[in-house]
């Protein structure tokens, strides 16, 4: 992750990559489900075991850079290609 927007079909397949590292285990034969996955990526205290959101991880990055933007000059505004986030 980086100053930039990640595109959305790399963290889906990020997300199945580490999808299927979970629940299958052994690529020989289909298994069950036996957690959801809205489940895994809740925190510890929620009962999850605290895998990272993706999509939530990246816009956390660039809200961080949005607001270093801000509080100094060093640092050049936040572009999403379309527009500049301000």
């Amino acid at each position: 992750m980086s100053l930039f927007p990640s595109p959305s079909m790399v963290r889906k397949r990020i997300d199945k990559f580490t999808r299927n590292f979970i629940w299958q285990g052994n690529n020989e034969k289909r298994s069950l489900h036996l957690v959801n996955w809205d489940i895994l990526i809740k925190s510890k205290k929620d009962g999850g075991l605290d895998i990272m959101n993706l999509n939530a991880h990246n816009h956390s990055l660039l809200m961080k850079w949005l607001w270093r933007s801000q509080e100094s000059n060093q640092i050049p505004p936040v572009f999403d290609g379309r527009k500049k986030l301000d």
